[in-house]
């Protein structure tokens, strides 16, 4: 079956004018289409399985992905939206609605585009391991890195485990978020406990905003009259990012904003996170059906941002076709910039010039075959902030025989995208007339 389903996608070589099939056109097409929007359906429904959510596959939309934003890094095939609904009759979340994006390549894997679909792909569990390519960081389940939120909250601290008696008694956020429900360690001591918990989390260096929220939540503490036992039961909680103290508070909450020096401790991929909490004495505490429950709830959220600018030097006549134009791309951060795109197109005012272009290369790009005569996608390796690199754009354009004696102009420009941030940067190119090294004192209308 899975095989088939490739074949299936796999008809999209249609529109590169490859015949397969006896089908007509339009019918592969839609053949096509429907498996693109079965293979993320699936996916989709399965997750929902685990993660107490609700798939509407009646508000399903399926497209052909837009040509520029197919690069090395972003396979072509098919953008998915699947509307959802999160949480059963009676969830704490119950009737909160949620779109969730995918891609459907044309080998017909399905990768989530977005931070709900990263939590369906896992069944709102364990994330990934180590990501290595932009398709990978779209799997993380606490960090989108097409909006650059970042949410962390409580599960996957080692030595932890949920207090479910506070869960069922507070409820949580829903499911497509990380859990806020309350953790402590396997046990909970009667006498004073101090408790460490560590998490490793990958992300794209320094953030633009980072906020740690930890609260205690307990009960029937108050109401219960011990000799020596504290009416609230933490007395200090302090986190750690890179084994550095970043922030600490003497009481049974902690909630601290990052500043720019501490968020820079950040670093790009793997990040430990440490949390150490002082518990007073409670007497027994958290043993099944007993009065006393307690635990802490964890929520670190922040924000990935890029400012990312491209410059070029003044346009100039260019005798020479298949001279570089070079270009500057600079990721000015905070974050590492991955996944960033960008497009290469040409227009020509006369039909005595030949576009043959345009290419580029540099920069870290990796860019794919012309998808138009005039126009070709790339994708820019990661840059970390700060950096700036050189994209040399060759035209590569010539003249025909007729008009020989006329300069020709041709309009080209830049577009690009990086993770939100977006341009264009174009200019014109002049073709000298047959004898002429440029088109200096010329008119350049054609």
């Amino acid at each position: 079956m899975r095989s088939a389903r490739r074949v299936c996608l796999a008809r999209t070589a249609l529109l590169a004018g490859v015949l397969v099939g006896a089908l007509p056109a339009s019918v592969q097409a839609q053949e096509t289409v429907e498996t693109a929007a079965s293979l993320a359906t699936r996916a989709a429904l399965a997750g929902a399985e685990t993660c107490d959510a609700r798939i509407d596959t009646s508000r399903t939309r399926t497209i052909p992905t837009d040509p520029r934003f197919v690069t090395p890094a972003r396979p072509a095939g098919f953008d998915v939206r699947i509307e959802g609904e999160e949480g059963g009759p009676g969830s704490f979340s119950a009737g909160n609605e949620f779109e969730s994006n995918w891609l459907v390549t044309n080998d017909g894997a399905v990768h989530p585009q977005d931070l709900a679909a990263a939590r369906l792909i896992s069944g709102c569990g364990l994330p990934p391991a180590a990501p290595k390519t932009p398709l990978d960081w779209h799997r993380m389940t606490y960090i989108d890195p097409g909006t650059g939120e970042i949410a962390i909250g409580s599960p996957l601290w080692s030595g932890a485990v949920f207090n479910r008696p506070l869960l069922r008694r507070d409820g949580d956020v829903g499911p497509l978020h990380e859990s806020h429900a309350p953790i402590w360690k396997f046990r909970c001591k009667p006498g004073r406990q101090l408790a460490t918990f560590k998490r490793e989390v990958f992300l794209l260096g320094p953030p633009a905003s980072l906020r740690v929220g930890i609260t205690s939540a307990f009960n029937a503490l108050r109401r219960l009259p011990f000799r020596g036992i504290s009416r609230t039961p933490f007395n200090g909680i302090s986190f750690y990012l890179e084994g550095r103290l970043v922030a600490r508070s003497g009481g049974h909450r902690l909630e601290a904003k990052l500043s720019k020096a501490e968020r820079k401790l950040v670093r790009f991929g793997a990040n430990d996170l440490k949390i150490r909490v002082v518990k007073e004495r409670t007497g027994p505490c958290n043993a099944s059906g007993s009065p006393r429950q307690l635990g802490i709830r964890v929520v670190v959220n922040g924000r990935h941002r890029f400012r990312t600018t491209v410059t070029r030097p003044p346009p100039v006549s260019q005798g020479n076709p298949l001279a570089p134009i070079p270009y500057t791309v600079t990721n000015r951060g905070p974050s590492v910039l991955v996944g960033g795109r960008f497009t290469l197109g040409a227009l020509f005012r006369t039909s005595s010039v030949s576009v043959l272009g345009p290419f580029g290369s540099g920069a870290g790009a990796d860019c794919t075959s012309a998808m138009t005569t005039y126009v070709v996608a790339c994708s820019l390796r990661p840059m970390k902030p700060g950096t700036s690199r050189k994209l040399d754009v060759v035209l590569a354009a010539r003249r025909s025989d007729r008009e020989i004696g006329e300069p020709q102009l041709v309009t080209w420009q830049l577009d690009y995208e990086f993770s939100g941030a977006k341009g264009i940067s174009g200019g014109d190119y002049c073709l000298p007339p047959e004898g002429r090294a440029d088109c200096a004192g010329m008119s350049e209308d054609p």
